[in-house]
């Protein structure tokens, strides 16, 4: 519905026709052209979301608080308004405890000359348990809808594009060939578009900058007079344009130039309007009057048709992304890893390549220094893949890119061994340390798999020596370098994390403190390296300090969520550790509903943490437990190895009723291996010691009644060898593993304690330097149990004890 000339409320325009009544003040003619100019542009694929409609099929739409964004910015936010008409209630259904919910509303759109739209939305809720909560949700979202939809009848600006097939097939990417109408992205509404006031205002002139000094201003026209008198030449201006900026800088300004994203100089501008002490408004205003489209722009062309970029300005730049990234500023460094410069072979370069070897002769200094730079963007960006998106795609893309990354650096060792024509400047400390970085990580990584998969990997090329990768780390980490804070960055994790979740706690807890420290006095608020001072603290027994530095962690950055994620999972240990179990909990839910990683893992968690609270009733947790099983997600078909433990454990619930787990948390923390980071601290050991205990009392009680009686009797006899072990007490902890051994025919479905009590077992023998027998123990577990739970997770302790044999004894024939 549309109409025009309604009565409202009084005006508070600032128009210049005096008018009694918002829906009487009329559009002057250069309003009326702004407006209609803007309505008329397409959105940009940032303002497209999508969701999974009836049959799998992806349905395209608006979200309420962006169309509210863009009527604010077309019209202004005192140029329109909106009422609801009316609401009637449909359907209020109750099925069981739960309330399903369907509401109708007309909603009303009305610009401040009177012209309106009014439509139809519609709201439902199902599956609530409270009823005021349906009913909200309901008339909330049949409002949206309404509003979406009057708003929709202005123009493409305010949502009616979506309804063009062609353009959504372009937009997301689909089907490009069925697309018969092409499409100018520029053209296209984008985020900070400039509004319709900004449309009507003359450009902005710098002698009216507020805070800006005079000889900033001086500086700005200076140039302005030089770009327009060469204005029939606008590459050349634009190569000569970044310097110029610089140079309108001034000192009294302390607001730095600051990154701006591609493509997106109106935010340049926006900020400009609005920071009055930015040195933007100089800026803005300079590239405003030339007309260029991005700061991105200006860079490029400044570096493919001004001068060429030196090696030292290339070095700086890496130097920035580095900062960049360490400052918690994830998203510019991510746009600043970019490669470029790299030699191009012809085709005929490459047929006479294959030939013979190359030379390297014919490769500048730059070109040397681009082709490391490309291993280390391929490094970085695969890095920021796996962690900004945590979908399948993003693992295979980031696969891929490491890859390549690989042989880049073999190319750059290659090349430091044999070029011996030209300047000293391809091999300075900043190219040695980035191919100290990467063969380091490499076959640092490469090392710590079986063996079945590490020769797969040499086969194609990698190689896994562990004592070469940290040699070459530790050498990157000593140079004076831009690569020294990224070389430190992987062997912390080596030390404080890896050897804990995937090996026998083998880090060296004083080299991560020497390599750490000279990284927090650099970068004291980085949230990476705060997240690994967390760790350190964690691994060596301190709770307390650790949660500290994760709450720090998380404080520090709010780019990337799924770093905060990270430091969450870190806490929900950390409250295990010190059986606070309800706090627990509470990382649990957050990670459940932040989290995209694996929801059956978050729920079980938090399930396990409250079935160890008395007073939470038994129902309670026993929903949570069934929900567990409807949340496994599959990756490439196949299900996720914790998933499915925490599955079976919970399948207990689904065939018995009255069924109840022991002690599932305490269960969780030794599957993660999580009683390897507290071995240090005696105290937290002895309260687990004492839990376990208790709980082996109770499950005496079931004995002749519970069919699981075995598999419960065996899993705390196998926690309390485990804290026998780790409080020194072998001779117990033995007696615990020799009784899991005898009993482990009548394991009715864990059988995955069998196989861990053997390790433990030969864990002892290994402690006690008697290698031959913890080896042969070792061996003995790979062959003879298969098919149990987490197996993966203990072939991989065993290949770090295995190595951790072979290398002693290679140790001792030396010597």
């Amino acid at each position: 519905m549309s109409g025009t000339k309604a009565t409202q409320p009084a005006c508070s325009c600032n128009c210049a026709k005096s008018c009694g009544s918002f829906g009487q003040c009329e559009f002057s003619v250069e309003e009326q052209q702004a407006v209609q100019a803007a309505l008329k542009q397409k959105l940009g694929p940032e303002y497209i979301s999508q969701r999974v409609g009836v049959g799998g099929k992806k349905l395209a739409y608006i979200e309420g608080w962006k169309v509210l964004s863009i009527a604010n910015e077309i019209f202004g936010f005192n140029g329109w308004s909106h009422s609801v008409t009316s609401q009637t209630i449909d359907f209020v259904d109750q099925i069981g405890a739960k309330f399903y919910v369907g509401i109708c509303a007309f909603v009303r759109v009305q610009l401040k000359d009177g012209s309106f739209h009014e439509d139809v939305g519609y709201g439902v809720a199902e599956g609530m348990k409270s009823k005021a909560l349906s009913l909200e949700k309901a008339r909330k979202e049949a409002v949206t809808d309404g509003l979406k939809r009057a708003l929709k009848s202005y123009g493409q600006a305010l949502g009616n594009c979506i309804n063009d097939i062609s353009y959504l097939n372009y937009i997301c990417k689909q089907h490009h060939e069925m697309s018969q109408q092409s499409f100018d992205i520029t053209e296209m509404r984008r985020p900070f578009s400039p509004n319709i006031i900004r449309n009507r205002k003359r450009p902005i002139d710098a002698s009216t900058a507020v805070n800006a000094d005079e000889n900033s201003v001086k500086k700005y026209k200076e140039s302005e007079k030089e770009v327009l008198s060469v204005s029939e030449n606008k590459m050349q201006a634009r190569s000569n344009l970044s310097s110029k900026i610089a140079s309108c800088s001034s000192s009294s300004l302390n607001k730095k130039f600051e990154l701006v994203p591609e493509d997106d100089l109106d935010l340049l501008i926006s900020e400009a309007l609005q920071d009055e002490n930015s040195r933007y408004i100089i800026i803005a205003s300079y590239l405003t009057d030339f007309g260029l489209k991005s700061w991105s722009e200006v860079c490029k062309n400044s570096n493919e048709n001004g001068e060429a970029i030196t090696l030292e300005q290339a070095a700086q730049e890496t130097s920035l992304a580095l900062d960049l990234c360490f400052n918690n500023k994830f998203k510019e460094a991510e746009i600043m890893l970019k490669p470029r410069f790299r030699h191009k072979e012809s085709l005929v370069g490459s047929v006479v390549n294959i030939a013979r070897r190359k030379t390297y002769e014919n490769y500048s200094d730059v070109e040397i220094h681009a082709e490391l730079c490309y291993a280390e963007c391929l490094l970085q960006r695969a890095i920021l893949t796996f962690i900004q998106d945590e979908t399948l795609m993003s693992f295979i893309k980031g696969g891929i890119k490491i890859r390549n990354c690989y042989s880049s650096y073999k190319e750059c060792m290659h090349i430091l061994k044999v070029r011996k024509t030209g300047t000293d400047g391809c091999l300075n400390s900043d190219y040695k340390s980035g191919v100290h970085l990467g063969i380091g990580a490499f076959n640092l990584m490469i090392s710590m798999l079986p063996n079945r998969i590490k020769s797969l990997l040499e086969l194609i090329g990698f190689s896994g020596d562990k004592d070469l990768g940290l040699r070459e780390l530790n050498l990157g980490s000593n140079c004076v370098s831009l690569r020294s804070p990224l070389c430190s960055m992987i062997t912390l994790t080596y030390h404080t994390l890896i050897t804990y979740v995937l090996g026998t706690g083998e880090g060296d807890l004083d080299v991560a403190q020497t390599v750490l420290e000279p990284c927090l006095a650099k970068y004291p608020d980085a949230a990476l390296f705060l997240y690994f001072a967390g760790r350190l603290h964690l691994v060596r027994g301190e709770i307390d300090k650790a949660c500290e530095c994760f709450d720090n962690s998380i404080k520090s950055q709010d780019q990337w969520k799924q770093l905060h994620h990270v430091c969450y999972w870190e806490l929900f240990w950390c409250h295990c550790f010190k059986l606070q179990w309800s706090e627990a909990a509470k990382y649990a839910e957050i990670l459940y509903q932040e989290s995209r990683w694996s929801k059956a893992m978050y729920i079980y968690q938090k399930a396990a943490c409250l079935s160890m609270i008395p007073e939470v009733p038994d129902e309670e947790t026993r929903e949570l437990f069934l929900k567990v099983s409807s949340l496994k997600q599959r990756i490439a078909g196949k299900s996720i190895p914790v998933e499915k433990f925490v599955i079976r454990k919970s399948r207990k619930y689904v065939k018995d009723p009255d069924g109840k787990l022991p002690f599932p948390a305490v269960e969780l923390l030794y599957a993660w291996n999580a009683f390897l980071m507290i071995r240090n601290n005696k105290e937290i050991i002895k309260q687990f010691l004492t839990l376990v205990e208790k709980g082996l009392e109770e499950i005496e009680k079931t004995k002749g009644s519970n069919k699981l009686y075995v598999d419960e009797w065996c899993l705390g006899t196998l926690i309390q060898g485990v804290c026998f072990r780790y409080l020194e007490q072998e001779g117990e902890a033995v007696r615990c593993f020799v009784a899991i051994k005898e009993r482990e025919d009548e394991i009715v479905l864990d059988h995955y304690i069998a196989a861990y009590s053997y390790v433990e077992w030969a864990m002892i023998y290994f402690s006690k330097g008697q290698y031959d027998h913890a080896k042969k123990k070792l061996e003995e577990t790979r062959k003879n149990y298969k098919n149990y739970s987490l197996e993966s997770r203990l072939h991989f302790r065993i290949h770090s004890a295995l190595e951790q044999v072979k290398a002693i004894k290679n140790s001792q024939k030396k010597s």
